[in-house]
């Protein structure tokens, strides 16, 4: 059981961060390439950071996962 609960969170991960990257992608290339190799935090809180410069897609990403 404790090996299925393990598989489907990682399943769950691997599904929100390919969201993620759909929604977000072209925004964290454009603007928050210094931060690409900084890991995801670093990300998030460039993208946050720059909220208003968001396209719609990533910033109701952000706000439907209570980032923004």
């Amino acid at each position: 059981m404790g090996l299925l609960l393990v598989a489907t969170v990682a399943a769950a991960s691997a599904q929100t961060r390919q969201q993620e990257q759909n929604a977000c992608g072209r925004d964290a290339t454009r603007l928050c390439k210094p931060y690409l190799d900084s890991g995801d935090m670093a990300v998030l809180a460039c993208l946050k950071s720059n909220a208003s410069k968001l396209r719609p897609a990533c910033a109701a990403f952000l706000r439907e996962k209570g980032q923004l």
